[in-house]
């Protein structure tokens, strides 16, 4: 009976052992440079990479799975913008070249809505859409049967716009399919609805939602002048806060959710008396 015991107890062992995941590889930024970010992306050509997002360097850098570097990709960061993110890195989505390209959705530009540039691997900007964000979850890659793909976003007040992408991606669990994903696909720096009524004279209600994974966040409001006036803690108890604006003066404000380092898009409020 021991000796079935032991046997056992050893088959068991070494079961145990050979389950045990071991350290491949660590990829360092310093925490002082920005946020850190390190994804699996499949490409069509090229196949799969790990994409780290250095916010601090503004760079994606693109390495092997050997982990040698691939690519470096310079994020030029307009005036005024303090926060991006990249969406939808690919080979052939949106052109016939062999040149990687992706989406930079920008944002946290108090006096602008967001806007979105597409960039080839030189840092170029091969194209720019105003007032719009890839961060919105009304945003999306979908496709439309035959290989084909529309890209389907928010691009201002009462207006949505359909761009023909004329590419293929690869069929892919990581990214949903997409590459890295856009923000709200598994990584989000959250959101923030429109405020309801705007104008408002007293109170004011704006909806919001948490990245996956936060428990709670700030949204802070600011003036014209970029001002903070007031600093809301939300969490997930609620989906939107009340604000009260009756101790501000008639004006234009801004506000934006911030949790777990990020920063969602800018909305803008107006008090009236």
């Amino acid at each position: 009976m021991k000796r079935i015991i032991i046997a056992i107890g050893a088959l068991f062992f070494g079961l145990t052992t050979n389950a045990q995941i071991s350290l491949e590889h660590s990829y360092t930024v310093p925490q002082s440079q920005g946020e850190r970010d390190l994804q699996i992306i499949n490409l069509e050509i090229s196949g799969y990479k790990y994409a780290l997002i250095d916010k601090g360097a503004n760079q994606v850098r693109l390495y092997n799975l050997n982990h040698s570097v691939w690519k470096t990709i310079n994020i030029n960061v307009p005036s005024g913008y303090s926060s991006w993110y990249p969406a939808y890195i690919s080979e052939k989505l949106v052109n016939s070249d062999n040149n990687v390209e992706l989406f930079i959705d920008l944002g946290g530009n108090l006096n602008a809505a967001g806007k979105v540039h597409l960039i080839n691997e030189n840092g170029n900007v091969l194209t720019t859409i105003d007032s719009a964000s890839i961060g919105s979850e009304i945003s999306e890659v979908q496709t439309v049967g035959n290989s084909t793909y529309k890209l389907v976003l928010k691009c201002g007040k009462d207006k949505w716009c359909v761009y023909n992408l004329p590419g293929t991606i690869p069929c892919d669990k990581c990214g949903n399919g997409l590459g890295v994903g856009k923000p709200g696909k598994g990584i989000t720096s959250g959101n923030v609805g429109n405020p309801a009524p705007n104008p408002s004279k007293a109170q004011t209600t704006v909806e919001y939602t948490l990245p996956i994974g936060a428990t709670s966040g700030i949204i802070d409001v600011y003036n014209i002048n970029g001002q903070k006036v007031k600093t809301y803690k939300v969490d997930n108890t609620f989906n939107s806060l009340l604000i009260d604006n009756t101790e501000l003066n008639s004006g234009t404000y801004y506000y934006y959710l911030t949790a777990n380092g990020e920063r969602s898009e800018t909305k803008k409020m107006v008090v009236i008396k």
